[in-house]
């Protein structure tokens, strides 16, 4: 089974890409971010270790309805001051270990169907390393103008605070750069959608691939090493240019 790591910016449209691929081609796709939100809602481990560090400095933590308030949340991490890093870093150890989990089963279930591919929407796929268990990497690109403007249509925010955002994730030209395959949103939905039917039909496996994985656990595991240490001999030679 293929598995493919998506990722992008802010505002860059990857729900509209991860839209495409389930619904009009039949992916599976694992969204981290709704993932994210599920860890951590009330009740859970993750919701109470929030509550724990972030209450003293986010008045307005929590909603009415008990969920966290996202916005105000944001307002904490986001950042390039040294107290924004460090509960940045914070929220990270706290949510990133639950949604690799999660991951983890639903990536298993997709085996287990005999799926040959699936997606994996990361928007901090490079950040947190996980880019090394994909076989492929994908980034939604589009210019840091269009990606600012869609971002304060989207949440109604300053250019300040979308500039904030942007600058609290790894540069889009160096995640374009970084990965395999980029797909272009610099146009219109049309455009879009042509751009991933092509990336569809490029990194498709042959049917008879997730076979022999299933069939064949040795071949399934050879291939894992591979890409896993393709990736890290690739980390590497980066690190050392």
């Amino acid at each position: 089974m293929l598995i493919i790591g998506l990722t992008g910016g802010i505002s860059t449209g990857k729900s509209t890409v991860t839209t495409r691929l389930h619904h009009h081609h039949g992916i599976p796709v694992v969204d981290a971010d709704l993932i994210a939100r599920q860890v951590v809602a009330p009740g859970t481990r993750g919701y109470r270790e929030i509550l724990a560090y972030f209450q003293s400095l986010v008045t307005d933590l929590v909603n009415e309805d008990g969920t966290l308030n996202r916005p105000a949340l944001g307002r904490a991490i986001f950042g390039k001051s040294e107290d924004a890093q460090r509960h940045r870093d914070r929220l990270n150890s706290i949510v990133h270990p639950a949604v690799r989990r999660e991951m983890l089963k639903q990536v298993l279930w997709a085996w287990i169907r005999f799926e040959s591919m699936i997606v994996l929407d990361i928007p901090l796929l490079f950040e947190t390393g996980l880019y090394k268990f994909c076989g492929a990497t994908v980034t939604v690109y589009c210019s840091k103008e269009r990606q600012l403007a869609r971002l304060m249509t989207r949440d109604g925010s300053t250019e300040s605070q979308a500039q904030s955002r942007v600058d609290s994730q790894i540069d889009i030209e160096i995640k374009a750069e970084r990965s395999d395959y980029v797909v272009d949103n610099e146009g219109d939905l049309d455009h879009l959608y042509y751009e991933v039917d092509q990336f569809v039909t490029t990194v498709r496996p042959y049917r008879l691939w997730a076979w022999l994985e299933i069939l064949c656990p040795p071949f399934g595991l050879l291939m894992g090493a591979a890409v896993l240490g393709l990736r890290n001999l690739s980390s590497k030679s980066r690190a050392s240019a």
